[in-house]
């Protein structure tokens, strides 16, 4: 059976687990920035990166109040 690479989101998810980013408002922002890297380099990732920012971006904000 032949391995299949992984995909710039998966590798993200992976990296980044959605527990890991509720739980801490600097790795949110750290995931911010590896998005917004993804999305300088990968233009055609663009559309899940942007909902992921957007995400995050409510999550930093929650942490705000």
């Amino acid at each position: 059976m032949e391995e299949r690479s992984k995909t710039n989101k998966e590798i993200f998810e992976e990296k980044y687990p959605s527990k890991k980013l509720s739980l801490s408002p600097m790795i949110c922002v750290e995931a911010i920035g590896y998005l917004k890297a993804l999305r300088e380099y990968f233009p055609s990732e663009k559309k899940w990166v942007d909902s992921y920012i957007t995400a995050l971006r409510a999550v930093l904000l929650f942490y705000t109040l």
